[in-house]
């Protein structure tokens, strides 16, 4: 069936390689997850020739005259288009399995200039209205120049043109649409593929009576128009629909009604495609010299009153990429900064204690690259911005919950403080304001703000959420027993962020507002079965409906900040805090690696609600409904507390339009395909705009990056890293610089580590040695105008050229490293067991050490190992040790189910001077930290072992114990 056959042609089986013959070329998921759609004779015969022959096969046009976002259907249609007309006609007969006669199937010709213009008609139309507020005047100057340069136009496909629909659905309007889930929807909801169980994508006479999917004759009503019309899907890193795309689904779903008053018109086909030719180059970089960025802010600084220059602090830009530019947006949305301005300004209003939106106010002649804030404006305190860049433990903290012992381990330090000491405006700018640090990179801010402890110390968050619901008012047992909720609850894996079945139940808020709570559960059986068991939870004793509770292992919870915007809150079933959720209760189904699974409060949460509350469908309402099990007053009581789906959906509705207006009033909003008002997607099109400013710090550094981490050209950072004199110091920066000139990068952690004790040798700036107590930095008062005066002097008479390396640098001390470490290895033969299988396991080491082994089950139960189930207390070089040791005649059986256990052996040498595991003292370590006892566990023996200079180890795995 030829090379085409291999993609469009259904296999007899998933995994199979034999095609379906019976069946060709009516199309497919491929094996690489794209959907192939179906080029079969009945599918061509509802276009045109001209569609396939010259827009699939020559223009990378798809049927519909729309351009291809496949990039391998791309990369077959630029080899395609190589072939004569008359061959790709011999391919279309062949398909259409007929002789075509090439004479009758028009060649390309010109006349695409015209359909260019219906492009950027389409677009002008779909473009919201949000101001520029960024004030960098002369970047657009540079954008407008760059998108200026026109497009070099091809000539588009011809494509059937769009005719006006009869009552009822016609075949054109079907198989655009058809097209439409080809390309956006088959590869994950289409037969047999991850996420089918959401809606089937299949067959349309399929999914036209799919009630889950599609509300005949309403397509306002229908999840496949709304997750679309809301930014939901298709998901971030995927091509997002066009206007045209999306108005093809809502004249069909409308059409779907029986006889509606009004005909539906089939969508209108744009046909365009369009090749960019040579434009201006863009910088790389955001950019702007240290010197610019402080120099900027003592100008800025000296404009504000000298009362409130206390008050003041700034973020930078200037090492951030320049984010990509889209030239087919006007105004705010074509300018990059818009973007990154928006990322710090929806972050920023989510993590303060203000009743107001705020945004961040643009540093004059810094292009966007520098914004002041007033902490004030945003309920801060100075105390808070210390606790953020000098790592202090202050008030805020405490009232957030957090001991001196935790904040020292979790708050990672600002690795890129300037000392105001070496640098007279810097200087000028700490002494005014008070802050040794009053300029703070806003990618480490979102990033590291975004989660504990530094997101508990700035919302206030306390230990235990029964605190925070008593803060907002509200006694949700209450609530609960006098029906003053709504519930809705999902199946398994149907949540998103959970294998197991998920309840959520929503109160108002007596300031305004409201309070979403979830129940999570490491199981779906037995008690904690919401389909036997939908009432609860069992900490209240008897429930409302008379009903056995269920039992839940722990909860998210989601509540208006008093700005009309969402804070986040993780717990336990007892409700203590937690900073990350179990992986086998909640974790990220699908996340980038390096990212991790885990679900970190407050992180992990702005990747998801990006437009607030997220609307589920409830599965539970219908077996309540006709469960046998229930009596008539327990099904009445139960039917309150899970309202039929429209009451639901006016819920989500109401709430998720309470988050998006405040979006609006920060100027963090686009529009729609749709014509909505939604949170402003990443600029590449990645997803939520803070997580895409956070993921910043997770991106590697080419050379030009890294010298603007030390405000110096790559040219400078070159000639600087020659003259370095530690020789240690010296290898590790020429061994970066190796790195880039084979196309290598370097991580943002290695950078990290070595920035302060590489910046006064490459520069003549120092790092700020900002150990808890050793800065305090007090506000000056008066004479401002004369100290900025004699900085800028000194700045300016400075001669950049006469830089000579220093030499009163002090010694470098190199990380001790031990060339001899203690190792340890444990196996087990298998890592998914079952209930009543037997644990046997394996430990190695390459030195004589004494042996612990811990096991730490899913309801947080500590085992440890006795001695003589283990053997031995010294394990011996190399001994490969079987435990249970057979000699003790003793079994280790697994007697319940529990995904994601650990066991975990640490071993130390007699010399260490390291004691054993304390479970108990690890027990109170872990909820000192708020995180699961797992979590907490092994964090503590990495940091034994760091510790210990070599003479400990430990290793660790996980076992999913199935019932």
């Amino acid at each position: 069936m030829g090379n085409c056959a291999g993609c469009h042609t259904p296999r007899e089986g998933r995994l199979s390689e034999r095609l379906n013959h019976d069946d060709a070329f009516a199309g497919q998921s491929t094996m690489i997850g794209e959907y192939a759609g179906a080029i079969n004779a009945e599918r061509l015969a509802l276009y045109s020739a001209e569609a396939f022959v010259n827009g699939v096969m020559a223009e990378g046009m798809r049927l519909d005259g729309l351009p291809m976002t496949s990039a391998t259907m791309r990369r077959v249609a630029r080899a395609t288009g190589g072939l004569s007309h008359e061959d790709r006609v011999a391919i279309y007969a062949y398909l259409m399995g007929a002789p075509v006669d090439p004479s009758t199937v028009q060649q390309l010709d010109s006349g695409a200039e015209a359909l260019v213009v219906e492009v950027a008609q389409v677009v002008e139309q779909a473009a919201p209205e949000v101001m520029d507020m960024t004030g960098a005047t002369s970047l657009m100057n540079r954008v407008d120049a760059f998108c200026a340069v026109p497009d070099e136009a091809v000539t588009p496909a011809a494509a059937v043109p769009a005719a006006a629909s009869p009552v009822g659905v016609s075949p054109e309007i079907e198989a655009a649409v058809s097209a439409v889930l080809d390309e956006h929807c088959r590869s994950c909801h289409g037969p047999g593929m991850t996420y089918q169980r959401s809606f089937l994508t299949g067959p349309m006479a399929q999914l036209a009576r799919d009630p889950a999917a599609v509300v005949s004759g309403d397509h306002q009503a229908s999840l496949l128009y709304d997750t679309i019309a809301s930014n939901r899907m298709p998901t971030p890193n995927r091509p997002r629909l066009q206007p045209a795309e999306l108005q093809a689904l809502v004249a069909w779903i409308d059409a779907l009604a029986p006889a509606p008053s009004v005909p539906q018109a089939a969508a209108p086909a744009v046909e365009a495609a369009r090749t960019a030719v040579a434009r201006p180059a863009m910088p790389e970089l955001v950019g702007g010299s240290f010197e610019e960025m402080v120099g900027a802010a003592v100008a800025d600084l000296g404009a504000i009153d000298e009362q409130d220059r206390q008050h003041i602090r700034y973020f930078s830009f200037a090492h951030l990429p320049m984010p990509e530019i889209d030239c087919t947006q006007e105004g705010a949305l074509r300018n990059p900064m818009h973007y990154i301005h928006a990322g710090l300004n929806k972050f920023i209003n989510s993590v303060f204690r203000a009743p107001t939106i705020q945004q961040v106010t643009p540093v004059a002649r810094t292009d966007g690259a520098l914004v002041r804030i007033d902490l004030r404006d945003f309920g801060w305190t100075a105390d808070d911005w210390r606790a953020l860049t000098e790592r202090v433990h202050t008030q805020g903290a405490v009232e957030a919950g957090v001991t001196a012992a935790a904040w020292d381990e979790l708050a990672p330090p600002y690795p890129y403080a300037v000392s105001p000491t070496s640098d007279p405006m810097l200087g000028v700018i700490a002494n005014y304001t008070g802050s040794a640090v009053p300029i703070l990179q806003a990618d480490w801010f979102t990033r590291h703000a975004s989660e504990q402890p530094y997101y508990d110390m700035l919302l206030r968050l306390p230990d235990n959420i029964a605190v925070l619901e008593a803060r907002m008012g509200i006694d949700v047992f209450r609530e609960i027993r006098e029906m003053r909720l709504i519930r809705a609850g999902f199946l398994a894996a149907s949540s998103g962020v959970s294998d197991h079945n998920r309840m959520l139940e929503r109160f108002d808020l007596p300031r305004g507002g409201y309070y979403w709570r979830s129940y999570d559960f490491a199981g779906s059986d037995g008690s904690q079965s919401l389909i036997t068991h939908p009432d609860g939870p069992a900490e209240m004793g008897l429930t409302v409906s008379g009903t056995a509770p269920f039992e839940h292992d722990g909860g998210e919870m989601i509540f208006s900040l008093p700005n009309g915007m969402q804070g986040y809150y993780l717990s336990e079933a007892d409700g203590r805090r937690l900073s990350e959720g179990p992986t086998s209760i909640v974790s990220f189904r699908e996340r980038p690696i390096g990212r991790g699974i885990e679900l970190v409060n407050g992180r992990s949460c702005f990747a998801c609600h990006d437009n607030g509350m997220i609307a589920r469908r409830d599965e539970i309402r219908s077996f309540i409904q006709t469960a046998p099990h229930f009596d008539i007053r327990q099904r009445d009581v139960l039917l309150r507390m899970y309202p039929e789906q429209s009451v639901l959906d006016e819920y989500f509705r109401r709430d998720t339009e309470t988050f998006v207006a405040a979006l609006s009033a920060m100027n963090a909003t686009q529009r729609t395909v749709a014509g909505r008002e939604a949170s402003i997607l990443a600029p590449d099109g990645s997803g939520e705009i803070v997580t895409w400013l956070a993921d910043f710090r997770f991106r590697r550094l080419d050379i030009a990056d890294l010298a603007q981490r030390f405000f110096l050209t790559e040219e400078e950072f070159r000639t600087r890293a020659r003259q370095i004199g530690d020789p240690h110091l010296a290898q590790l920066v020429s061994g970066w610089v190796q790195r880039f000139d084979n196309g290598l990068l370097v991580t943002q952690d290695e950078v990290d580590t070595h920035w302060a004790a590489l910046l006064p040798r490459l520069t003549l700036l120092d790092a700020l040695d900002y150990h808890p107590g050793t800065v305090d930095y007090q506000v000056a008062g008066g004479a401002y105008e004369a100290a900025a005066v004699a900085a800028i002097e000194i700045a300016v008479g400075a001669d950049a050229d006469a830089y000579a390396p220093r030499v009163d640098v002090p010694a470098y001390v190199a990380p001790v490293t031990h060339a001899d470490p203690l190792e340890i290895t444990l196996h087990v033969p298998r890592q998914q067991v079952y209930v009543d299988d037997l644990l046997t396991f394996e430990v190695s080491t390459n030195r004589a050490c004494i042996l612990q082994i811990i096991y730490v089950e899913i309801n947080d139960a500590i085992v440890e190992l006795p001695q003589a189930v283990i053997g031995a207390e010294l394990i011996q070089p190399d001994e490969r040790r079987l435990i249970p040791q057979a000699a003790s005649g003793l079994q280790l059986r697994f007697d319940r189910p529990g995904v994601g256990e650990t066991l975990l052996a640490y071993c130390r040498e007699p010399s260490s001077g390291q004691p054993a595991i304390d479970a108990a003292q690890m027990v109170a370590v872990a909820h000192e930290r708020y995180q699961p006892l797992f979590r907490g566990l092994t964090v503590e023996a990495a940091n034994r072992v760091e510790d210990d200079a070599g003479r400990s180890a430990f290793a660790s795995v996980t076992i999913d114990v199935l019932g």
